[in-house]
């Protein structure tokens, strides 16, 4: 029999789920339901009178120069416009671990930061399990800048709240309109070497035949590696896309054009885009080290010449720019046919990012947490959060934000400044940041369908999470290695069928029913 484990924390979390039920400090909030809140006692100005001080548990990366959060000039900056006061408390190590450990002591900051939705599941058990509290009242009455933010963006809105409805943690959002907000939501895609491109005369490629050429000239005229990948990044965002996309699947779970979640590896497609990037690897167009390498090698080849075409983030469209005398750029997902829009590619769903701060249930001053989570949604905490101090990393301009020089050079510098998370992320400082021709030209050209392909943010029950870590894990396992196999040709494709049945008797049925049933719940909400 299967061992069942809790999805994404494993033992420790178990035990942190024993503790919170049977033991440790608790509150009086029981399974998530809360009493009625007190009256505002702080307003809405900031900054606010207290003399409290607030503790907030965080794994958000803490710039080098610093050893805690609260060092850096940003939260420095953050106490001084709220007027509230916080200890902040930095995992040292994996902060998985360190996660697990702080909810196994069932000893809880008022504060705790952490991507819920990815590694719990189902954000509900933690409000079940009496760590966080539901925030639906909470941002009804002491968060007045996010709930109007939720009421102007209602889809976004929809991504970041359960079944039932519940707001469980503050989020990031985007400032875009309801319609554009994919482009802050797409980083990723194909990227060539222009120059040699150039070079050599090649016509950038958009179709799976005519990359095959382009590939096939750059082995030609001496180019080791025209095209470097990650192979153990294969069913990552973006290079599930690629090359995939172009038999209309994915090397993940999907929505249909039928709105039914499907799985890219059962799927005849997924055999075809496999049988291509076979053939490249045989014939030397993929990287024959592909398997092995990996984002360092991979800059390595790709700013030395000795690669042509990868799959990377549009940052990097610059920093290879800066580091090589080559030119790069993004180019279309591929289709099989000449003409046609890329069903698939890199979107982050929702436009926001998977961290929450979420307020845990011995907060004992529920209001001042609230409020002080609320600044990050109000005009100037929203240009704090994306941009840092004003004569420090930038200036207004004719009424918008520019950036200091030093701060477009190196974009790095503005770490310790500006920490876009749980706020509201602008436009303007994308394109700042993505300031090069090259890298505007990129994100647009990186535009698919994959809006209604991708998976939203839904949410298993805790039965479902259950039946996922039986299942999905050793699935995903299995398929990874397998994926390889058929890549470098130590798999027969004789044996796909026996691969699909093999898949099936892991209980990938079972867990696409599952998934069926939380999109529809989804849709419900």
């Amino acid at each position: 029999m299967k061992t069942k484990k809790l999805i994404c924390l494993g033992v420790a979390a178990a035990l942190a789920a024993s503790l919170c039920s049977c033991g440790g400090k608790q509150t009086s909030k029981t399974n998530g339901a809360q009493s009625e809140l007190p009256e505002t006692k702080y307003g809405d100005t900031y900054p606010i009178q207290s003399d409290k001080t607030l503790t907030m548990w965080s794994h958000l990366p803490v710039d080098p120069q610093y050893t805690n959060l609260g060092d850096m000039p940003m939260f420095q900056e953050l106490k001084k416009r709220t007027g509230i006061n916080v200890e902040y408390k930095s995992p040292i190590g994996a902060h998985k671990e360190q996660f697990n450990l702080l909810i196994a002591s069932g000893d809880y900051p008022d504060i705790i930061g952490y991507d819920w939705f990815v590694c719990m599941g189902n954000p509900s058990k933690p409000i079940e399990d009496n760590i966080i509290i539901p925030l639906n009242d909470v941002i009804d009455k002491y968060a007045p800048n996010l709930k109007g933010l939720l009421e102007k963006y209602p889809n976004q809105a929809k991504q970041h709240r359960t079944d039932e409805g519940v707001y469980f943690g503050f989020p990031g959002l985007t400032s875009e309109e309801e319609e554009n907000w994919e482009s802050l939501s797409i980083y990723q895609g194909p990227i060539i070497n222009e120059t040699l491109f150039e070079k050599y005369n090649i016509e950038k490629p958009t179709t799976i035949d005519e990359w095959y050429n382009a590939l096939t000239t750059l082995k030609n005229n001496g180019v080791k590696y025209p095209l470097s990948i990650e192979g153990k990044s294969l069913k990552n965002p973006g290079h599930d896309s690629f090359l995939f996309g172009a038999y209309n699947t994915c090397y993940s779970y999907y929505i249909d054009d039928d709105g039914k979640v499907t799985y890219g590896p059962i799927e005849p497609a997924f055999k075809e885009a496999l049988m291509t990037y076979n053939k490249w690897y045989e014939e030397g167009l993929l990287d024959a080290e592909f398997v092995s390498t990996d984002g360092t090698l991979i800059q390595r080849k790709i700013t030395d010449g000795s690669a042509a075409a990868t799959v990377g983030y549009v940052s990097r469209i610059a920093l290879w720019g800066i580091e090589s005398d080559f030119n790069y750029g993004g180019i279309p997902y591929p289709t099989l046919n000449k003409g046609e829009t890329p069903e698939f590619g890199q979107l982050a769903m929702g436009g926001g990012y998977a961290y929450y701060n979420a307020i845990s249930t011995q907060c004992e001053d529920i209001e001042l947490a609230a409020r002080y989570l609320d600044y990050a949604y109000t005009e100037e905490g929203v240009r704090l959060h994306n941009y840092g101090i004003e004569g420090i990393t930038y200036e207004m301009v004719d009424g918008v934000e520019v950036f200091h020089d030093d701060i477009l050079q190196n974009f790095e510098k503005v770490n310790p400044y500006s920490v876009l998370y749980a706020s509201v992320s602008e436009k303007n400082r994308a394109d700042q940041r993505n300031r090069l021709p090259a890298q505007q030209e990129a994100l647009v050209t990186w535009k698919t369908n994959m809006e209604k392909h991708g998976m939203p943010a839904v949410t298993p029950t805790a039965e479902e999470s259950d039946m996922m870590a039986e299942y999905d894990t050793e699935i995903q396992t299995y398929v990874e290695e397998m994926v390889l196999k058929f890549i470098t040709g130590n798999e027969s494709f004789d044996n796909y069928d026996a691969f699909v049945a093999n898949i099936k008797a892991l209980g990938i049925d079972e867990v696409l029913a599952s998934k069926q049933e939380q999109l529809e719940r989804f849709k419900n909400r």
